[in-house]
């Protein structure tokens, strides 16, 4: 029997002035998964930290969908007055962001955007 897919979380040291903890993630990204990241984000939201950072460096597979749970995330994390952003790709999540349609570079730049951010 196969073994399910497995999602490694691990936050990261404090980085820059803006107080946002940055998640690093490892493993897959898949439908099985998704509930640990969709906890581990309710979890650190509840407790305080409303200004997180996805670093996707780690991820060894990425299921499309996923992506999009992503997206959900991120809006509700918006929805808090807080953000959700990814800092950096594996190329496992480039290559499902190409099958999806999504613009990486689009979609990067409106986190960037969205989190306060960016200089007009």
């Amino acid at each position: 029997m196969a073994q399910p897919p497995d999602l490694g979380i691990a936050p990261l040291p404090w980085t820059g002035d803006d107080k946002a903890l940055t998640l690093h993630l490892s493993g897959e990204l898949s439908v099985w998964t998704m509930q640990t990241l969709r906890d581990e984000v309710i979890y650190r939201c509840r407790n305080g930290n409303r200004r997180l950072r996805l670093d996707l460096t780690g991820v060894s597979a990425c299921e499309v969908p996923t992506l999009y749970s992503i997206i959900g995330l991120m809006h509700g994390m918006r929805a808090a007055r807080g953000y959700l952003c990814l800092t950096a790709l594996s190329d496992s999540v480039m290559q499902a962001m190409a099958r999806s349609g999504l613009d990486p570079m689009v979609l990067l730049w409106d986190l960037f955007k969205d989190s306060g951010q960016a200089r007009a």
